[in-house]
């Protein structure tokens, strides 16, 4: 099973549909910024079950965390790279 990210619009969608409880499962990520942005509409994120697999290594988060970056945003935003460097704890050339 691939892993799944939750982002800010995927609690816009979540409000427009009338919940205001998301649950999720092991292999789920939700964003930091969807987190704050669920805590402060009101939004109950719960996580149900435990992984099915064990996580995949560092940098499939990465690519899959960029990817989904450049989806919503429409465009590659300038230190990108370098930010999710920070974010992850990866350090270039280690």
């Amino acid at each position: 099973m691939a892993r799944r990210f939750i982002t800010k619009v995927d609690i816009d969608r979540l409000l427009a549909e009338g919940k205001r409880t998301l649950e999720v499962d092991g292999d789920t990520t939700v964003t930091d910024h969807a987190k704050e942005f669920a805590l402060a509409r009101g939004v109950t994120i719960t996580r149900t079950g435990s992984p099915a697999r064990t996580s995949p290594p560092a940098t499939e988060d990465r690519a899959a965390v960029r990817s989904a970056v450049i989806a919503a945003l429409g465009t590659v935003p300038q230190g990108l790279d370098s930010i999710l460097d920070r974010v992850l704890g990866e350090h270039p050339g280690s």
